[in-house]
């Protein structure tokens, strides 16, 4: 690959406003045979690359064929030499198709051409990340209660007030666990845990305000708090009884 080559790459990107994913020359890309010059139209997908190869499939004429052996897997850096035309778009995105012909270009982006996450990746990416605000939200409690050890100029009753709101804090960051845990099977605990999470974020609004709080402190803890009493409501972020996954 030349430094023209690169260069038309890097312009096509822009163009699409896309990343740039390179489709390294030792890479194998998959390329019909019957996609040679003069056969149009030219067709071009990426899917996501993987065990040595760029992602790309290209063939020519109106029908994608299910033979297995309709793809012969070629080195890119044979690109070049049998398709120049395409050579260009090689660096789109997994996702991305084109469609060349004699007077016609035809570029777009089609999520189709990329992995779902099964409804049970789903349901475990949403209960590891409602563990995760939980366990923030009990590691903020503590903290809250360490550094009342540090409020010099605090009264005592201020002092008891502010280690108790971090108890509380942390409490809630409990509840959660406990809830993803058992609030499948315990609606009770659901319900409470909800509430739980609503005053909590409303109160810490009203704190970050009245304590005059960065704008960075706030966005963080509202963020965490707020996915939390959203993940506290949603079914799948729970585990059902039975689930053992961490």
């Amino acid at each position: 690959m030349t430094h023209d080559d690169d260069l038309l790459q890097r312009r096509m990107c822009r163009r699409y406003a896309t990343d740039f994913v390179e489709s390294p020359p030792d890479f194998k890309i998959g390329i019909a045979r019957n996609a040679r010059p003069g056969n149009w139209p030219l067709n071009g997908l990426r899917n996501p690359p993987e065990g040595g190869t760029c992602g790309w499939y290209i063939w020519a004429g109106e029908t994608l064929s299910s033979d297995p052996d309709f793809f012969e897997p070629l080195h890119v850096s044979r690109v070049p030499e049998l398709l120049p035309h395409v050579l260009p778009y090689l660096a789109l995105p997994p996702g991305w198709r084109f469609l060349l012909a004699e007077d016609h270009e035809d570029v777009w982006y089609d999520p189709e051409l990329l992995p779902r996450l099964s409804p049970e990746q789903t349901a475990s990416f949403l209960s590891r990340l409602y563990a995760l605000m939980a366990a923030a939200i009990v590691a903020v409690g503590c903290l809250h209660m360490v550094t009342t050890f540090r409020l010099s100029s605090a009264t005592p009753a201020g002092k008891v007030w502010f280690f108790g709101s971090g108890i509380a804090i942390a409490l809630a960051g409990v509840l959660n666990l406990l809830n993803r845990r058992y609030g499948l099977a315990a609606p009770g605990l659901r319900a409470v845990c909800i509430g739980t999470n609503l005053t909590i974020a409303g109160l810490a609004g009203i704190a970050g305000g009245v304590t005059r709080a960065s704008f960075t402190e706030r966005v963080i803890m509202m963020a965490i708090l707020v996915s939390t009493l959203i993940l506290s409501g949603v079914r799948s972020a729970s585990l059902s009884p039975g689930e053992t996954h961490s």
